[in-house]
């Protein structure tokens, strides 16, 4: 724990006996650790045409990668090259729901890059460029034009969604519930960004989630309902 990237350590190495002795540590070895990595679009997501702004696009995990410093491991930036418009999105996980990068549009061929955060809360460059291309039609996210909505859809449209997760710290079961009528995603990462549990919910706006077989530690616990998300940092004892 701890260690760093791009850092020449000097390496010593004891052994216990039988006695439970730690014996006199040998002789002084260096070991340098590679420099910072970069990340991009997974190769399914880079160059991908979603139909749909309701999609996740997915950039390669980084180990290390850390949420100090504020609330995202990694930032996602999207370029228009015809307008010359940046979108930028920060995420606690290496998923990126487009929904909710505001001001994304139908039918745009975008440039995306991709950037990590480090345990010092650094922004590490940004890796290889990929392109995504949106689906044609539709309204782009963050229009204020709901008149065409359905009806039961305008009323949460722009709204945050609330969400509330109890208790928090746990030992056992974490209880979830969220404001919101529609259909829920359920995702539980750890902090190495894997997927821990995943669940999909109806309409009935309360889960939850046991955590008897997981270890102890801090996870992100991400809910999608519609075109909203919300992650919450969880600890299990």
């Amino acid at each position: 724990v701890g260690i760093e990237y791009g850092v020449t350590y000097e390496v010593y190495v004891s052994w216990k006996d039988a006695t439970g002795t730690w014996q006199a540590e040998g002789a002084m070895c260096t070991v340098t650790t590679p420099s910072h990595p970069s990340t991009q679009l997974t190769t399914s997501s880079c160059g991908s045409s979603p139909s749909d702004l309701n999609t996740y696009i997915y950039c390669n995990p980084v180990p290390g990668a850390s949420l100090a410093g504020g609330r995202n491991k990694y930032k996602i930036r999207m370029v228009n090259p015809s307008g010359g418009v940046n979108l930028v999105k920060g995420s606690a996980s290496n998923s990126f729901l487009l929904s909710n990068i505001v001001g994304i549009e139908y039918g745009v061929t975008y440039e995306v890059y991709v950037s990590w955060k480090d345990a010092t809360g650094t922004w590490q460059a940004e890796g290889a460029m990929c392109t995504v291309t949106t689906g044609a039609g539709g309204l782009k996210n963050g229009d204020g034009s709901t008149s065409s909505w359905p009806e039961e859809s305008r009323n949460e449209s722009f709204e945050d969604l609330i969400v509330s997760v109890y208790p928090n710290p746990t030992e056992s079961v974490f209880i979830v519930q969220w404001e919101s009528t529609k259909d829920a995603v359920v995702t539980l990462f750890d902090l190495s960004s894997r997927i821990v549990l995943k669940k999909q919910i109806g309409d009935r706006q309360n889960t939850t989630l046991d955590m008897r077989g997981q270890s102890p530690g801090v996870y992100i616990l991400n809910l999608t309902c519609g075109e909203r998300s919300k992650s919450i940092k969880v600890i299990k004892r």
